[in-house]
């Protein structure tokens, strides 16, 4: 079952390719195409070229992401296609940001403009929407001939509900593909011989958002706890930090130490699942006087014997790599960085 999506630029590109990982699709499974490196006089050929040879029956590959300059490219290279989704593609997928527009102003315009592309073989559109949440609108479209009434093909449309950046906080001003993991927390543990003060492997779990991530979230403590009991070592658990861009007037600091983000009540309850170190928490009321990161760490290190008194914070943003022991009353020491086999 093929599928093709068509997206504005390169973060798209990044943000479906990570969710592309997590749904463990293969990377020979998928075609990226990004029109943005053709010269502009081939682009037309090369680009009918490779939908092409993506539909031909014996190609491998089961997705195929073309990566536009705009929305508006977008638009063109969907109504391009469209004969080709009804006789050979499943699904077409357009990845598009609202800005500033309403969802009613840009589905008019899309309607119009697809109309507009294909007023030599006019067309009738059905839209529908199929969901939303905080940051996206789905839609459902169908197409067929004005005439005849002969399915041209279905599609679907993602609306990020400003931009796609706003949503995973990616500064446009960092030209690299890091920009959005740079933008989210990241789960991780590192397998630690504490004798020697010495870390002997990491395990990767989960992104979470800009504000947290989870090591309970995927399989990332199982395995730790396995390697650890492997090589009668402990578990340091660590997680990356962000840079974000800050609301005007807001200052903040950044940087792999423990975060000044308040820890309430209400925190622990959601987001501390190991019942007996949700108690410690509760009734020592440490969340009162310290912050998140901390509180966290500490309490998991004194209540998990599994777990080191040593943690560990990431900025890649500032290419800082934090190694740190919690201690009693909001203490932290910092250590130098010791890594090897």
């Amino acid at each position: 079952m093929k599928k093709i999506v068509i997206c504005e630029g390169k973060f798209d590109n990044i943000f479906l390719n990570t969710i592309l990982k997590e749904l463990d699709i293969l990377e020979d499974e998928v075609k990226v195409f990004n029109i943005e490196k053709v010269p502009k006089e081939k682009r037309r050929i090369i680009e009918t070229a490779e939908i092409g040879s993506f539909i031909d029956k014996n190609n491998s590959k089961k997705i195929f992401i073309k990566i536009e300059n705009g929305k508006d490219y977008a638009l063109k290279i969907y109504s391009h296609i469209m004969p080709h989704c009804a006789r050979e593609i499943n699904h077409c997928c357009l990845i598009l940001d609202l800005d500033t527009e309403n969802v009613e102003s840009k589905l008019k315009k899309i309607q119009e403009k697809l109309k507009y592309l294909r007023r030599a073989n006019p067309i009738e559109m059905t839209i529908e929407e199929k969901g939303k949440h905080e940051h996206l609108h789905h839609f459902h479209g169908i197409i067929k001939t004005k005439k005849s009434k002969r399915d041209i093909g279905n599609f679907k449309i993602i609306f990020f509900k400003k931009s796609l950046e706003i949503s995973c906080n990616i500064n446009k001003q960092e030209d690299g593909e890091e920009g959005l993991f740079l933008a989210q927390e990241i789960a991780f543990t590192g397998i630690i011989d504490e004798d020697h003060r010495l870390i002997k492997d990491f395990i990767m779990g989960e992104t979470g958002s800009k504000d947290m991530c989870d090591w309970d979230e995927g399989n990332l403590m199982e395995l730790s706890y396995e390697r650890a009991k492997e090589s009668n070592s402990k578990i340091v658990l660590g997680h990356t930090h962000p840079v974000i861009v800050p609301d005007k007037g807001e200052k903040r600091q950044y940087g792999a130490l423990p975060s000044c983000i308040p820890y309430t009540k209400k925190d622990i309850t959601k987001y501390v699942l190991d019942e007996k170190v949700r108690g410690s928490m509760l009734k020592s009321k440490v969340y009162k006087k310290y912050w998140g990161d901390y509180c966290e760490l500490f309490t998991c290190a004194k209540e998990i014997d599994e777990v080191s008194d040593f943690a560990m914070i990431v900025s890649p943003a500032l290419d800082q790599f934090g190694i740190f022991e919690v201690k009693k009353k909001g203490r932290v020491i910092y250590h130098p960085l010791k890594i090897g086999n």
